[in-house]
């Protein structure tokens, strides 16, 4: 597992593809609400190089309205260059 996950990170810089890191206790499995696997969208860090990393992780309105009522994720309302976004605090199942 660990070689594979080095593998895939140094082909991700190679590549220069962005990726996202989570981790997990030992032996846990962590999965993403189905819900939102296709509606967050990422806030860079500095959008001309995607390098400098995430700032955050959000929702449109839109998407925020459409998946409010599942329970499914914990946001905050930031206001980003005039545009009003839904930052996820925490994702829920």
């Amino acid at each position: 597992e660990d070689l594979l996950f080095q593998r895939a990170s140094e082909l991700a810089r190679l590549e220069r593809v962005p990726r996202i890191y989570i981790s997990a206790n030992s032996g846990a499995r962590i999965g993403l609400a189905e819900e939102l696997k296709f509606l967050y969208n990422i806030a860079w860090n500095d959008p001309n190089d995607v390098e400098k990393g995430i700032h955050y992780l959000y929702l449109t309105p839109e998407d925020h309205a459409r998946v409010s009522n599942m329970n499914c994720v914990r946001t905050e309302v930031v206001n980003d260059d005039g545009e009003t976004r839904y930052r996820i605090v925490d994702i829920i199942g």
